[in-house]
């Protein structure tokens, strides 16, 4: 090769590298891009004036249409927001309790929620179909207790829910899998626990996380740990002990993954440490404290925002506060205070709205007999990346 070729090969090189080097940079750093992102909008009313009201779920379809979902005396509710107009007046749309939302690719909705039938409590499926929601479907068709559901959306229609079901004479995880026509499911191999959640990666990995109990020497009966384990080509991994403090009861696990097919995920170790960790399979480095509250902290719930941002939320007894970093990040910015008036906040959660940005829902009590849902929100100050072709002469 002439040496001229050479010196325009490497320059072409050098070049692109200096193009990423850029382009790389402009993706938000933790502490300097959360000090300037839009800040969340004041909370609006999705319902109030409720007698009672617990576990809000909130989803967007392609439409640009909000859905927001509760459980309320035993039933689950239902209401809607169009674009540029407001919530719609809630209605009945099954009986049964902890509702959960999800949208599948095609432009379904589809509501999973628990509730008791001849003796026994099953999960069950209803989804929209214009504009009116179908009977409930089955999805658990087990002998035990099924409760706590939790879904996400796959590729061409396909569903999957997982929830704990103490059918063995112990609680263990069960998976569901809606594939556009019917419902299967199966216990996760080794997955005794409660409360799981779910994710997915985009080479088509099932992620799960859950808590179980693990004894140690000074609590026979066992403190609870957070654990993960993931389906790749059918066959489950054998569980990670994520949080991995022997001495500390760890709880609440939500999770998330990432374009990159990491999983990432947030609990509260010993009621007020909120924790974030990240890995796959049997890589976790140590997790790291997010925030520490000073009396409380319940039901952190983590989002990735097109893969370049994650959102953490979650409440105090009397606020909701919420932090954003980087993926991956070993430091977290301290939290933003989100209030709606005053009153008991509980059950935080976290979704993509219509369009770029962020909703945050959750519930709150003014009295005993005035329950509201509220909403705010965050609009996306996230820019698109271009990438140029690396080619060589």
């Amino acid at each position: 090769m002439a040496r001229s070729d050479r010196s325009g090969k490497w320059l072409t090189v050098l070049l692109a590298l200096s193009m990423a080097a850029i382009i790389v940079s402009a993706r938000p750093a933790p502490a300097l891009a959360d000090a300037q992102t839009s800040p969340w909008v004041s909370p609006a009313a999705v319902a109030t004036g409720l007698s009672a009201a617990a576990r809000p779920s909130l989803a967007s379809t392609s439409d640009g249409t909000e859905h927001a979902a509760w459980e309320m005396a035993g039933q689950i509710y239902y209401a809607a927001q169009m674009s540029g107009q407001g919530w719609s007046s809630p209605r009945r749309i099954a009986s049964g309790k902890s509702p959960v939302l999800v949208a599948d690719d095609l432009g379904h909705l589809h509501t999973l929620f628990a509730n008791q039938f001849m003796g026994n409590y099953e999960v069950y499926d209803v989804s929209l179909e214009n504009g009116a929601w179908s009977l409930p479907v089955n999805v658990s068709h087990t002998s035990g207790f099924s409760a706590f559901p939790t879904a996400i959306a796959g590729k061409a229609g396909a569903l999957y829910v997982a929830w704990m079901d103490n059918s063995p004479g112990y609680w263990t995880i069960y998976i569901g899998t809606w594939n556009g026509k019917y419902w299967s499911n199966q216990p996760v191999p080794n997955a005794r626990g409660q409360a799981p959640t779910l994710g997915l990666s985009p080479d088509g990995a099932l992620y799960l996380a859950w808590q179980d109990r693990v004894p140690n020497a000074a609590n026979l009966s066992g403190t609870f740990h957070i654990f993960f384990s993931e389906r790749l080509n059918g066959t489950w991994t054998l569980p990670v002990d994520v949080s991995d403090r022997s001495l500390v009861e760890s709880i609440g696990a939500n999770l998330t993954t990432t374009s990159d097919g990491l999983a990432h995920l947030t609990w509260v170790d010993d009621g007020q440490e909120v924790r974030y960790c990240f890995g796959r399979g049997m890589y976790w480095p140590d997790p790291v404290t997010v925030a520490r509250a000073a009396t409380l902290a319940r039901g952190p719930r983590i989002l990735a925002e097109r893969s370049m941002r994650l959102h953490i939320a979650w409440d105090e007894g009397d606020m909701v506060r919420a932090t954003s970093a980087t993926p991956a990040t070993l430091s977290w910015p301290k939290p933003t205070v989100i209030t709606a008036l005053t009153g008991d906040l509980r059950d935080v959660v976290l979704t993509l709205g219509p369009g770029n940005g962020v909703s945050l829902g959750w519930v709150q009590t003014h009295q005993p007999q005035d329950v509201g849902i509220y909403e705010s929100w965050r609009a996306s100050d996230l820019t698109e990346r271009a990438w140029l072709p690396l080619t060589l002469h």
